[in-house]
């Protein structure tokens, strides 16, 4: 199989505050924040790591406290996309695959303290194959890290890691074989079919004549 790499980048969608790796404090009021994962790591089909991601909430009331805030991750379904064209539109694909078929484990500390950075590591294993491995797709997650307030609010941070696949990727083996055929050479699956259809019912004549063959041997030594 023709090798190909992917790049998987963490983008990161946040409110009020860009992604940084320290937890530095705001005096407009509650702040929560996760660093990207730039440059990203370059992956292939079955291979395995993970993306450490790193947060912190900072509050005027936590500084000098010793509470800390439970933490919620949810690991949303992903999709796929074809790269930006030349004009910047997108060729949006509405397929959609299960976050699981990649992410394996989303690991973090299940209470936090404000003003303390804490890490949420995003465990990746990539198939050999699946069905989202297009030639110039996106593949896209989306991981909501959540702190819970007291009140029910839950300040949020989405975090996008992305796989992107090169415009000139091939599968290979018998999976490019038959794609080759289906859908470079339509006229040959046909011809294929036709060729499969004729000798099964060459074969089943013949088989009939052997067995009437036979029968008459058969009759013919019994009066004898």
């Amino acid at each position: 199989m023709k090798r190909f790499f992917f790049l998987l980048t963490s983008l990161l969608i946040i409110s009020g505050a860009l992604g940084v790796r320290e937890c530095v404090y705001d005096p407009r009021g509650f702040t929560f924040h996760c660093s990207n994962n730039m440059p990203g790591t370059s992956i292939g089909p079955g291979d395995e790591g993970n993306i450490t991601i790193v947060c912190c909430f900072t509050e005027r009331s936590f500084q000098d406290s010793d509470e800390t805030l439970p933490v919620q991750v949810e690991v949303k379904g992903h999709w796929f996309h074809r790269v930006q064209n030349p004009d910047g539109s997108w060729n949006e694909i509405n397929d959609t695959y299960p976050a699981s078929q990649w992410i394996t484990n989303v690991s973090y500390p299940e209470r936090v303290k404000g003003f303390e950075s804490f890490p949420v590591v995003i465990e990746y294993s990539l198939p050999e194959s699946s069905p989202a491995y297009q030639a110039g797709a996106v593949i896209q997650s989306r991981v909501d890290i959540m702190v819970v307030m007291e009140g029910g609010i839950v300040p949020n941070n989405a975090v996008y890691p992305q796989i992107r696949i090169p415009d000139d990727w091939e599968p290979g083996g018998l999976i490019g074989f038959f794609n080759d055929l289906i859908g470079n050479n339509p006229e040959v699956i046909a011809g294929g079919a036709g060729l499969i259809l004729v000798s099964a019912l060459a074969y089943s004549i013949s088989k009939k004549k052997k067995k009437r063959k036979r029968m008459k041997q058969i009759l013919k030594n019994k009066k004898a």
